[in-house]
């Protein structure tokens, strides 16, 4: 998918659960396909595999009072009655690469602060048929490496502080 840096996945899962994401949507000869874009800020997942993840990440917040915030389709008051930030675990996500790579962004890059006291869940629908896109947000707090010759991606979860 030049000019593209084009991955290939196998799936995604939320809390430990792999979840029921079609084949296709991560197969470019399907009309699916995923690529890696720092210039792209939010992740965009094709509609399948967005309608999958947020409802796992939604079912597990369903403790937390939703709010409405455009553009996000699910956001929430992250307070507690007390003023201060409610002690709510933002479920962990991982994205399978093919092969044993798997990143698993800090819950941060998924669950966005959006306003004070509200966090979303920063993921947005694209179009299927069609690409879905890891954005930089969720690759914060990784390396990456592009081996272009050698069609390799390496990465490992960094705290840059320096």
């Amino acid at each position: 998918m030049r000019p593209f840096y084009d991955v290939s996945l196998k799936a995604i899962s939320v809390a430990g659960e792999f979840l029921k994401i079609p084949r296709a949507v991560w197969d470019v000869e399907a009309g699916g396909g995923v690529i890696l874009d720092s210039g792209t800020s939010l992740t965009v997942l094709a509609k399948p595999a967005y309608r999958a993840v947020v409802a796992a990440l939604s079912k597990e917040l369903a403790g937390l009072p939703r709010v409405t915030m455009d553009p996000f389709e699910y956001c929430y008051n992250w307070t507690s009655p007390s003023g201060e930030d409610a002690d709510v675990a933002v479920p962990k996500m991982a994205v399978h690469f093919a092969g044993a790579a798997r990143l698993e962004p800090p819950g941060k890059s998924y669950v966005i602060d959006a306003a004070p006291g509200v966090k979303c869940i920063g993921l947005q629908e694209g179009p299927w048929p069609g690409i879905s896109v890891i954005g930089n947000i969720l690759q914060q707090e990784h390396l990456w490496e592009f081996d272009i010759k050698n069609r390799r991606l390496r990465f490992q979860r960094s705290r840059c502080t320096h």
